[in-house]
């Protein structure tokens, strides 16, 4: 997931590795953590991969010194959420994934927070299904 904008240096990559949806929570978040603080950087892009046989699934965390991310579009999809937290759910298929869903996220997210970003992967022969639903503050950059 990308949010509207380029980076114009070489983004650093954070990996977060595990197998079930408390190890891949607590990394992200200790990810996170970590890279705000750092302090000036943006967090350019966040992705989920698909898990092989041993069901490990991996979330890549790009981020960018915040003076080298340049928005190219308008809106709250133009810049980098100003937070930005997970949750992290799996099942064995799609309905069981939603009701993991509805049992993990809040039914209700109070302004200024708001779902800014959903990844979904799949293990390998279609054993079990991870998602990765980011909450956050989108930005609106002045017109």
């Amino acid at each position: 997931m990308r949010w509207g904008y380029v980076v114009t240096a070489l983004p650093s990559v954070t990996l977060v590795n595990g197998s079930d949806p408390a190890t891949l929570a607590a990394g992200f978040t200790a990810a996170i953590a970590a890279i705000v603080a750092l302090g000036g950087q943006s967090i350019t892009a966040v992705d989920l991969a698909g898990a092989g046989d041993g069901y490990s699934f991996t979330i890549r965390i790009e981020y960018a010194p915040s003076a080298n991310v340049v928005p190219v579009l308008s809106g709250p999809a133009a810049a980098p959420p100003a937070s930005l937290s997970g949750s992290v759910y799996m099942a064995t298929g799609p309905e069981a994934l939603a009701a993991q869903r509805a049992q993990t996220m809040p039914a209700v997210l109070t302004p200024p927070l708001g779902v800014v970003g959903v990844e979904v992967a799949g293990a390998s022969q279609g054993a079990r299904v991870c998602a990765l639903e980011l909450i956050g503050i989108a930005v609106i950059p002045p017109p």
